[in-house]
């Protein structure tokens, strides 16, 4: 089947997809998986499914200060923290059918290498270029310990909404602010009390004009442009470059900076992951930089909310002496909760990767699901008893026998690819493409054509036409469940896996290959209630 000539053909171009960074100061919960996650991988696999080349290659910030914090409260060193972190994450993308291609660890010896000179090259080009200047800023510090309480050791509202906000950033409304912005300011940690005033220098860099232009609307979907027009009224052109919390790549060579003081890890720690991600790519793909200003790879971010402004700030970074430039497009989904309230490991109001894998239910319903609750510029709600209903009422009742009735029928009565079968199919694959474009991927709006193509068959597709009934549905699934998808397209003797260039073919169906959707099991999904553990 041929995609339609008006909607962008990706076959035979090169992509490079990043989920955001992953701070490894603990394990990955649904909420993590439900976003950066699922919309990398489901873009991902779509591409894919046109004939693209997609590479999936991102990793963990090992040197984010989120993973000092966990370290001072675990009473651990920050590497007794990022690694353990990093190698869970690994093994729940893996069990979620989210493996990457490469899942770097810049804490591991090798890369944090990497890492520190990449940052050391930028601050120093930045320097020459009369980019940065040290300015004293106001912070509190703890007369016990010392310790600078800035970053996530601090806690206070937000300048803008008022909403609690935490260090430099506002999760409620998405914008970041210098540290002497937090408004009433203290400490996180009982241990840091008291306080008093002091004045930190801090290195700033000026933002570039690509920060606040048009450059960045080709970059972000438009309802996060505000956050442009807020970061400039709070912070002027100006971003910080460090903090003095020592737990990063130390600044050098920067007369009157407090010992301790880094580089941050949103900004200059961010163009150095960037780099990292770029030796990866060139290595295992044997392209050009896909970060170059000439490059032929197109470059995906996914991320959250609260990823923003920091993904907007590297267009600050850009510099003429710098071939250089960040991500193309941007895919940015609001956080999810777990049964209307926000997802709190500390709290005991979360599900871990690990945990739902324990409950041995399947990972393509969580995909699956997940992605029908997402909504562009909207959080989602994972609610359990939404979640039981969905697993009993959609999949147990009605898609899984479906697709087993349709499979058995299609060995002596295939049915032909034409008419409606061919018409709505047709329509289902536009919609699809529509949903999944680089400019706003709509998760839920192309899982609702799984949902629209089930309608379809039981209203009877899958009676008239079921060998192709099951293919469309294959390759409709494949983004959002793929084990599912994968297992129905070989069970259709269909080559490789589900491919839009293959639909409307039909080969020898082999009903043993085809396991079957597993039905959920209700004690597993009540399990996943909060408190139920």
């Amino acid at each position: 089947m041929r995609l339609p000539d008006d909607l962008p053909n990706p076959a035979g171009k090169s992509f490079l997809i990043s989920a955001g960074y992953h701070t490894p100061n603990g394990p990955l919960h649904l909420g993590h998986l439900g976003g950066p996650f699922l919309h990398g991988n489901v873009l991902a696999r779509h591409l894919e499914s046109l004939g693209a080349s997609v590479a999936q290659i991102t990793g963990t910030d090992a040197h984010e200060s989120y993973v000092l914090l966990s370290a001072v409260l675990e009473g651990v060193e920050p590497r007794a923290v990022s690694a353990p972190n990093h190698a869970l994450a690994v093994d729940a993308l893996d069990g979620f059918g989210m493996h990457q291609d490469t899942f770097a660890d810049s804490g591991a010896p090798d890369l944090a290498d990497k890492y520190a000179l990449y940052s050391h090259e930028l601050v120093r080009l930045l320097r020459a270029r009369g980019r940065t200047e040290v300015r004293t800023v106001d912070m509190l510090r703890s007369t016990s310990g010392g310790r600078i309480v800035v970053g996530p050791f601090a806690v206070g509202t937000c300048p803008d909404c008022g909403a609690e906000a935490a260090g430099t950033c506002c999760e409620a409304c998405g914008l970041w602010f210098g540290p002497e912005l937090l408004r009433d300011t203290r400490p996180r940690l009982a241990a840091d009390e008291p306080t008093e005033p002091v004045r930190v220098p801090t290195v700033y860099l000026h933002l570039s004009p690509d920060f606040g232009t048009d450059y960045l609307a080709r970059r972000f979907p438009a309802r996060h442009l505000r956050l442009v027009d807020a970061y400039l009224k709070a912070n002027g052109p100006w971003v910080p470059l460090s903090h003095p919390l020592g737990w990063g790549v130390p600044w050098q060579d920067v007369p009157g900076l407090l010992p301790g003081t880094v580089h941050t890890s949103y900004a200059v720690g961010t163009y150095a992951s960037n780099r990292i991600l770029k030796d990866l790519f060139c290595e295992s793909r044997g392209l050009p930089d896909p970060f170059a200003r000439d490059t032929s790879t197109t470059t995906v971010l996914a991320s959250g909310l609260d990823a923003v402004l920091p993904c907007m700030l590297l267009a600050g970074l850009t510099d003429p002496e710098l071939d250089w430039q960040p991500y193309r497009h941007h895919l940015i989904n609001e956080f999810m909760l777990l049964d209307g309230a926000k997802f709190s490991t500390t709290r005991g109001h979360a599900v871990t990767a690990q945990q739902y894998l324990d409950t041995g239910l399947p990972t393509d319903l969580f995909r699956l699901y997940a992605a029908l609750i997402t909504r562009p510029g909207h959080e989602a709600d994972f609610r359990v008893d939404a979640f039981a209903e969905f697993s009993r009422a959609v999949v147990a009742e009605r898609l899984a026998p479906l697709t087993r009735r349709a499979l058995a029928t299609a060995v002596d009565r295939p049915g032909e690819f034409g008419g409606r079968v061919a018409d709505s199919a047709g329509a289902a694959v536009r919609a699809t493409v529509t949903a999944l474009s680089l400019e706003d991927c709509d998760l839920g709006a192309a899982a609702a054509e799984v949902m629209g193509w089930l309608e379809a068959g039981e209203s009877g597709l899958a009676e008239d036409a079921p060998y192709h009934w099951l293919a469309v549905m294959s390759w409709l699934l494949y983004p959002f469940a793929p084990a599912w998808a994968t297992d129905l397209w070989t069970a259709l003797g269909l080559p490789g896996g589900p491919s839009l260039d293959v639909l409307g073919t039909r080969k020898d169906v082999d009903t043993d290959a085809f396991p079957g959707i597993p039905v959920p099991d209700d004690a597993a999904v009540a399990a996943l209630r909060p408190g139920a553990r």
